[in-house]
């Protein structure tokens, strides 16, 4: 015995899902069924994903601190890294850290481009998925 559900996908294509009712005479033990195993990250793992997804939040927080922040210029290619620590203040709900590094240029008071490099460190609590800035520096 079949069952068929009509479902709609606007007036470009129509989806036919047919489900087929196992009969008496089919036995369940022949037939083997794929499951899947569950992803599991390391915490180095998704502590790098935080660190790439901040990586824009950093180059905004450096744009902050310029004087003219439409002037600001990073470099692209080089001069970008990321340091990631795990359990780095076990005292604080805060306990993991991602220290992110950005280089490029800014316009000065007096109109020159200048080179800079900024350090973006955040704390990191997984477990509340929150996310603390910690400290901006452009060295």
């Amino acid at each position: 015995m079949k069952k068929g559900i009509k479902i709609t996908l606007g007036t470009l294509a129509t989806l036919f899902v047919i489900g087929a009712i196992v009969g008496p005479e089919e036995s369940n033990s022949s037939k083997t069924v794929a499951t899947a195993e569950p992803v599991v990250k390391t915490t180095g793992e998704i502590l790098e994903g935080y660190g790439t997804a901040m990586g824009g939040e950093c180059m905004r927080d450096v744009k902050k601190q310029a004087k003219y922040p439409s002037e600001v210029d990073f470099n692209w290619l080089a001069g970008n890294g990321m340091a990631v620590y795990e359990n780095f203040d076990s005292t604080s709900e805060f306990t993991h850290r991602v220290i992110l590094t950005r280089e490029g240029k800014w316009m000065n008071g007096f109109g020159n481009m200048i080179p800079f490099k900024a350090r973006c460190i955040y704390d990191i609590d997984l477990v509340a998925e929150m996310i603390k800035t910690t400290a901006i520096e452009v060295i």
